[in-house]
């Protein structure tokens, strides 16, 4: 049996490396995930560089359904200017409409850079 060495995975630093891309966000929710996936937010808090302020994980949760709980979350941290949200799902489903959650995260001052879906076979963007 042969060991296999893989590159190392490059992790933004929190409150030094800006976020500019979904991989980078990913990269950083990744270290929260739950394996095997459940269905749990992750939330990646930015600041107005794109600087990582924060990172919040809420299981059994549904960002359509738990958005106030998020924005709540995000309210007790400083300097959060805007979020992304990586929506974990244990099996796949119909996704809703962002308008609602972007509209209350809209009246709470955050804006609602990404929203991520992760679930078994696949990763993509919604909204966007």
């Amino acid at each position: 049996m042969s060991l296999e060495i893989l590159p190392p995975i490059i992790v933004a630093r929190p409150h030094r490396d800006p976020i500019t891309t979904t991989q980078d966000a990913l990269s950083v929710c990744a270290l929260a995930m739950r394996r095997p996936l459940t269905d749990s937010l992750i939330v990646l808090l930015l600041d107005a560089q794109r600087r990582g302020v924060g990172l919040v994980s809420v299981s059994d949760a549904r960002f359509d359904e738990h958005v106030h709980e998020v924005i709540a979350a995000s309210s007790t941290t400083l300097d959060v200017e805007s979020i992304i949200v990586v929506e974990c799902r244990g099996e796949p489903r119909r996704d809703n409409d962002l308008l609602r959650t972007r509209r209350a995260c809209d009246r709470a001052g955050l804006v609602l850079d990404d929203v991520i879906v992760v679930e078994p076979g696949s990763i993509r963007r919604l909204g966007n």
